[in-house]
């Protein structure tokens, strides 16, 4: 991997990498820092800059536990919902993974849903107030847990 001017950080320094990358490249990221001297703290997001403007992100965090304390102070600035996910900072990488996937296949599927309403000739709003009253009604989280995952 080359080098980039990133390295400059001085010695202790913390870099909060908020970029979608992937595990491996995340992993080659925290060992640059670590022999650099410096730390590398994956702090993968959910949301848009205007969430980011109002402290309303959710971030997935991975690193040393120590380094997550010292940067609290930041990422509390931008974030509502804070996730650590363990050590290793490739599972922040990971699970904004699993999150943009999740994030694709609703936007699919919701793709696919509006096209068969228009196609039948249904009022697209009524479907749209459908959809957002049945995504929020605690049947759906049930019908979830009951045929797909224990834990959701």
């Amino acid at each position: 991997m080359e080098v980039g001017g990133w390295l400059g950080l001085r010695p202790g320094a913390i870099h909060i990498g908020t970029s979608t990358a992937t595990p491996k490249a995340t992993s080659q990221f925290a060992k640059l820092h670590a022999d650099h001297g410096s730390h590398y703290l994956a702090a993968t997001f959910a949301g848009h800059p205007d969430h980011a403007a109002a402290g309303k992100l959710m971030s997935f965090v991975a690193g040393e536990p120590a380094i997550i304390e010292r940067s609290r102070p930041v990422l509390d600035a931008y974030t509502a919902k804070l996730l650590v996910l363990g050590d290793k900072p490739a599972l922040a990488a990971s699970f904004k993974l699993v999150v943009n996937f999740f994030a694709a296949c609703l936007l699919e599927t919701m793709g696919e849903k509006f096209t068969f309403a228009e196609k039948q000739g249904l009022n697209l709003e009524t479907v749209a107030s459908m959809i957002k009253e049945v995504l929020q009604h605690p049947a759906t989280a049930q019908v979830c847990r009951e045929n797909s995952h224990p834990q959701l």
